[in-house]
This record gives structure tokens, sequence and C-alpha cells, in this order.
């Protein structure tokens, strides 16, 4: 007889391992990527090395840099003999290189700012990156005061901007020599290189507006003379730009306002010798890019992938849950395939031009990440096994699929069943919600679930109207419509999971969710009083606030909200949990990280502060120096410990509680 695995556990995170941004040879011989672990001296801090492996399987992977803390970004040059990548010298995070066939690192460059990615010019004889620097006529302050003259002045993950704005360097190899090629306001993304080595596409919002439209375009500077030259028309979102290898046409990510920042984004193929533009996916429903949630994946946005004969394009797609490879020819959109298959996510892309292979990260429900390698006909050869010591001594709940309909749209949906689950019992429920509200679940690797189903729960997750991937008039639900289909169709859930599903017990239910899906755990707890005990994670609860308070209040939500706060007061309130706390009787957990600028703390503290003085039971739990992205990239032992306050909270109001009535 076969032994019960144990649960999974909570502290099982400080052994996962998180492979991220592989990077395929141009020989297509080898893949380096980043390696990501807990460190365990610091239990507060992650280690980044860069490790390699063949493509052949020959030998197993191997760890290749270890100059300081953290090595991230590795980048081949052309001829496949040097990896560029960046660690941190001393303070500032800068570019360094090595041998591959060995020698020592070295930096390359030595700048008193922080460098990003490098990007390696075909001649091999320059590296690029972007850099957040000051004006350079701006004075070094004196004061700590901050003195505010933009819209955009703050942003997760990263604070107070203080006038820094993304520019494109350049450096050479040879004698490290770095050039500044843009300046200005204007923040440039996404540099790539022609083939001819004279010219840099990037992305930027270099309009009159800037600081108040989403509108970007592809610019091309060139090297020698700066000069600049605007490709697109200034007429919706341009990113990503991909050179063909001939040289005669750029492809780039983007859309076209349609509906405003909900609109589904393609790619565009834009002819740089006649200047005509195509939609190279005019039927292709979803985005070309990965965007399924999870919290135990880290990934690198990926562009458009030229074939060496500049006749077709690879990129990543995710539809109705999944994340694969597709292709298309730039003379025939009708010739668009998937070019991969199965329940998972592939994400962080790259490609061998000579041998038209992938290196492609893989999750699924019961794989947390692991590297493949690619054929040109979807054939694979598993590369890593970072995490199977780990998940052989682990019992994983396998989400099965549910679909319902609930006013004119199928849903999608997932249940788990819990550790231990025998037939006849019934179990205490979960609903999970996504954030977004444009987020999407899917058959990728998520602890927080499979945490919850170790300790007894069904765990129900959902992909309500308004979710990604499944089409743009799926997308449109929450147009003007804040908290309205999208809470019917989760409440829809519950009721059709109860009616399905004999082992769920449908008087122990609770609910969390986070940023979106906090804002709609809030929303739920003042219509309803369906669940047992919620929990709220980085939420909203004053829409008029968020406008003002988020980084990017003032642009996100333009889709589902009613022009200006001021002009609609009446629409933004109504939509807020705040204007209806009296209502609540569901026990509440608010959890925020302090430093959180994409949903305020100030969103949590209003709504628990209202709740308390309500006498209602609520508890607020904050997380000094986290910030959006605790949940997922935050401090190892904040992870464990904001997991342990999510199941306690569960398991006193759900289990122990309601044990007292039966």
């Amino acid at each position: 007889m076969t032994p019960l695995k144990r649960p999974i556990s909570i502290a099982d995170l400080y052994q996962m391992k998180w492979a991220t941004d592989p990077q395929i040879s141009p020989a297509g011989d080898l893949i380096a990527f980043v390696l990501k672990t807990v460190d365990n001296q610091d239990q507060m801090k992650y280690q980044n090395h860069i490790w390699m492996v063949p493509t052949d399987g020959s030998r197993p992977p191997y760890q290749f840099t270890n100059v300081g803390k953290s090595e991230t970004n590795p980048r081949w040059s052309p001829d496949g003999k040097t990896l560029a990548f960046t660690a941190l010298n001393e303070q500032y995070i800068q570019i360094w290189t090595v041998p591959v066939n060995g020698g020592a690192p070295l930096p390359l460059t030595a700048n008193t700012f922080n460098t990003g990615s490098p990007l390696w010019s075909p001649d091999g004889s320059k590296i690029a990156y972007t850099a957040k620097i000051s004006d350079s006529d701006s004075v070094a302050p004196t004061t700590d005061v901050k003195v505010i003259t933009t819209m955009q002045y703050k942003l997760n993950g990263v604070g107070f901007l203080d006038g820094k704005v993304s520019q494109i360097f350049l450096t050479s190899v040879d004698s490290g020599q770095t050039q500044q090629l843009t300046s200005g306001v204007w923040a440039c993304a996404a540099p790539a290189w022609s083939p001819c080595s004279q010219y840099i596409a990037f992305s930027s919002n270099r309009t009159e507006d800037w600081e108040y439209t989403k509108i970007s375009d592809i610019w091309m500077v060139n090297i020698e003379n700066l000069e600049l030259n605007k490709i697109t028309n200034s007429d919706g979102v341009a990113n990503l730009p991909a050179w063909s290898p001939n040289g005669q046409y750029i492809a780039y990510s983007g859309h076209k306002m349609a509906y405003s920042v909900a609109t589904i984004p393609t790619i565009y193929l834009k002819s740089l010798t006649d200047h005509t533009e195509i939609d190279l996916l005019p039927n292709f429903d979803t985005a070309p890019h990965h965007q399924v949630a999870g919290d135990s994946v880290a990934s690198i946005p990926v562009g458009s992938i030229w074939d060496k004969a500049s006749q077709r394009v690879y990129f990543q797609a995710s539809w109705h849950g999944k994340t694969h490879i597709y292709t298309v020819s730039i003379n025939d959109h009708s010739t668009l395939r998937q070019l991969t298959h199965g329940d998972e996510v592939l994400y962080g892309i790259s490609y061998c031009a000579k041998q038209n292979t992938f290196a492609a990260l893989k999750s699924s429900f019961t794989k947390i990440c692991d590297l493949d390698f690619i054929d040109a006909s979807g054939n694979r050869r598993q590369l890593t096994h970072l995490n199977d010591a780990l998940l052989n001594e682990v019992a994983l709940s396998l989400p099965e699929q549910f679909t319902f309909t609930h006013e004119g749209f199928e849903n999608e949906g997932w249940i788990m069943k819990p550790y231990g689950y025998r037939e006849g019992e019934q179990y205490p429920t979960i609903m999970e919600i996504h954030g977004g509200p444009h987020g999407a679940y899917g058959h990728i690797f998520f602890h927080e679930f499979q945490v919850l189903a170790a300790a007894g729960y069904a765990v129900v997750f959902t992909n309500p109207p308004g979710s990604s991937n499944y089409g743009q008039e799926y997308l449109n639900q929450t147009h003007h419509d804040y908290g309205g289909l999208g809470y019917r169709a989760i409440m829809a859930a519950t009721d059709y999971v109860n009616q399905t599903y004999d082992f769920v017990d449908p008087e122990r239910w609770g609910v969390t969710g986070g940023s979106y899906g906090g804002y709609m755990v809030n929303w739920i707890i003042t219509q309803s009083d369906f669940f047992k005990a919620a929990v709220s994670f980085r939420s909203s609860s004053n829409r008029y606030n968020f406008f003002g308070t988020s980084d990017l209040g003032f642009n996100s939500g333009r889709f589902e909200n009613k022009g200006n706060p001021w002009d609609h007061p009446d629409f933004w309130m109504r939509i807020s949990p705040i204007s209806h706390v009296n209502n609540v009787n569901t026990p509440l957990m608010l959890v925020h990280g302090e430093q959180d600028l994409r949903c305020p703390i100030a969103g949590a503290e209003e709504f628990y502060t209202a709740l308390r003085w309500l006498r209602k039971e609520v508890v607020f739990v904050r997380f000094p120096d986290e910030n959006h992205e605790l949940s997922r990239s935050g401090k190892p032992k904040h992870r464990i410990e904001r997991l342990n306050y999510l199941v306690d909270w569960f398991t006193s109001h759900i289990v122990i509680r309601s044990n007292q009535y039966h």
C-alpha cells in the first residue's frame, strides 16, 4: 500500500525554486536562466544566480555566476562566446560580461545609476540598456522635501520617481565608453536593435499630452547622430518593437484604444519601406502575451519573435486559462497556428533562429516551474526538475474544471478537493477572486490554493465576465459596472458549486482575493451575508479616493468608471464598498503592504476604521516595507506570515466557530 503523502505546508515556500528569463544561445546548444531561491541565512531575502543547462540534456543544470547577492538578465553575445548579465556592484546594479568557455566575469559599466537588461548590438560591439536618471541640468537635492509637479510621480515597487525617467544608453564592449542616446521628460522602454547595428527602436509616449494619455509610439534613434524618427501614428498603444532580420519591418504589440485601456492588444507589422501597417492577428481574440495569474511565476514580457527568414512571427498567448506558443506568416494571417499544447502555461520564451528552437518555462496546477527545450514542431525535452524533491513529498489537489451559464455568458471555473478527502463528507469551501479586474486564473501553480486545500478546504476559483483570455466581448463586461455582473457571476458560481458538488458544505463558505479581488471581497460583504468569513488583500474601498491616491488611479478604471469622480460623484461612491459599510456582518481580515502604491493602504485603513467604529468584527494586518506584490514576490518570511494569517482566520471563523453551532 502506497503511503499517503503529507499535505503541502506554508513553510514549504522556503524550499521552492523559481526559474525565470531563460535565454537560448545563438547556436541552440545551451540555455542560460535565472534561478531564484530563498536566502538560507536571511529568510527575508532571495538569492538570484544565473544557471546553465545544455539543450540535449547531456548534463544537469549548473550554476554559472556568483559575483554577488544577485545576478539577473542573462544575454548572449551574437557569436555565443560571451554572456552579459546584471549584478549588484556595491550600491548599483551594473552590467557584467563573462566568457562562456571559461574566464572571470568583469564589470562592463560603472554608472552611478542602476542599469536595465543588456541588449547586444548584432555586430557584438555595443550593449544598449535603459536606466532611470534625473534631468542632466537638475541640481542635487539638499532637502528631503518632495516638490511634485507631474501626474505620474510614484510607482508601486519603485516609490517616488523624483523626476527620474528611463533613458537609453549605449556602452562599447571594448572600451567601456558610455553614451546617452535619449533625453527629455519622456520615458523610453523596450529598446530593440536594427540588424545593421545603427538604429535602436523603442517605445515612448512623446505626445504633447504625454502625462495625461496612455498613447505610446514606436520611435527609432540613430546611434551615430542621435536623430529621432517616429514610426507609428500616435493613435494607440505601441510597445515591444521587434526588428525583422532583413531590416524591412518592425513588429510591435499594441492596440488602437477602441475600448480604452481594456482593449485587447494585437501584433502590428510596420513596413519601413512603404510605411504601411497591418494587423497580423485580426481574428485572434486574445492578447499576444502571457496573462494567467499565479503566486509562483515571475514572467518577463516577451514581444514578437522573428524567424531567420523574416517570414514568420512567433508569440505567446493565453486562452481559457492556458498559455502557449503561436505562429503566423506575415504574408497570410490565415496561417495562424498553435505550436504547443497541454494543460499548462508556457512563459519566458526565447528563440534560436539558427536551429528554429525555443526555450520556455512551464507551470501547471501541480508543477511549480521547469524549463523545456522545444523544437519547431512543438516537440519538447524537459531540462530541469527544480522542485521534484519537494513535489514528490507532498500531496497536491488537482483542480476540476466546470462551466456554468449566467446572464447569457458561459463562465469557466475550477474546484479543488481538500487534502484527505473522503466520500460522503462535506467540507468548508473558500472562494478565491482574481485581480485586475482583467486578470485571469488558469493552469498554473498556486501555492496559496494548495495550502488552503491542505488545511481541509475545498477551493473554488473562477473567471467571471471582465476576465482576460475569453475575448473582447467578455472582457468588456466591467464597463461602467464595477461590482455588477462580476459580483453576480461570482455568487452564481457559489450556487452552481453548491448544487453540483455534494462534498461542499453550503453553510460554510469563506471568500478572499487581492487587488480588484480585494475590492470585490469588500463589495461582496456589503451586498451579502452568504460568506461566514472574509480576507481582503491589498484592497480598495473608496473608488473616488482611488483616482488620486493610486499610482495608476487616474489612468486605470477609465473603461470601468464614468468620467472624472467629481463630475459623477454619485456613480463613484455608489461602487465604493465604504458607502455600504453599514451592511457588513461578515467577519473581515484586511491585509495590506504599507508601501503599496497601486492600492494604497488608505483604502484598507478607511474600511477598517469604519467597521471598527460600527463595532463590527474586523482585524487589520499591516506588512511593513511591502508593496502590492507581497503575495508574489514579497519577502519570504512575510509571505509565510501572510498565509498563516489567511488560514488561521478561516479556521477560527469557519471551522471552529461553525462547529460550535453544530
